[in-house]
């Protein structure tokens, strides 16, 4: 989990990166030292592509989110979870939770 939690901090840094890079881009093109030609169309669809890139950001940093809290509630369970007796109960509880947590995970793929 912890492995999947930081591929998508790669790849929200990575997207910061890539948001900078486009916006100095454009910084250029807006004071004529860019590209040659471009025109309105050129700008809009550049606007567009990095509104994009903005939104992807959102959803990798929401999912990254949900990945921590998930982590954190799975390793609370753990800590719980060691404590106690091993009564028949608590360990159809227990699988209960882990059935749980393995569909959040699921749904978070």
């Amino acid at each position: 989990m912890d492995l999947q939690a930081l591929g998508v901090s790669y790849k929200i840094k990575r997207l910061k990166h890539q948001l900078l890079m486009l916006e100095r881009l454009k910084g250029k093109q807006k004071s004529g030292k860019g590209m040659d030609g471009g025109g309105d169309n050129d700008m809009k669809a550049f606007l567009l592509l990095i509104s994009l890139l903005h939104k992807q950001v959102s959803r990798y940093q929401s999912l990254q989110g949900k990945i921590d809290d998930l982590c954190k509630r799975m390793r609370d369970n753990n800590v719980e979870s060691s404590q106690g007796d091993c009564s028949m109960a608590k360990i159809k509880g227990e699988t209960k939770t882990l059935k749980h947590f393995l569909e959040e995970t699921f749904h978070l793929q």
